[in-house]
């Protein structure tokens, strides 16, 4: 049984592979831009999420609520710290 679960799933992968193939050729014969295995590189998510929580951060601040302003401040230094091991 797992013999033939193996081939199943062999097959499927082999055959996704013959789609992706095509479906990058389609896209450079249509001169679209291929990014899709394009991979960011952490310290760059980590800036991102570092920006987005400072926006909830301010957010947070203005409506009051201190609690929550006070995780996602220690959320930001904590990304902020794992950046500069980054660098």
């Amino acid at each position: 049984m797992n013999r033939l679960s193996d081939i199943i799933v062999d097959k499927l992968i082999e055959k996704q592979r013959e789609y992706d193939k095509e479906f990058i050729k389609e896209l450079k014969e249509n001169s679209l831009p291929i990014d899709v295995h394009e991979k960011i590189p952490k310290k760059e998510l980590l800036e991102i999420e570092v920006r987005a929580l400072t926006s909830l951060l301010v957010k947070l601040e203005q409506s009051e609520q201190y609690i929550e302003a006070k995780e996602c401040l220690e959320k930001i230094e904590f990304l902020k710290s794992e950046i500069k091991k980054l660098e």
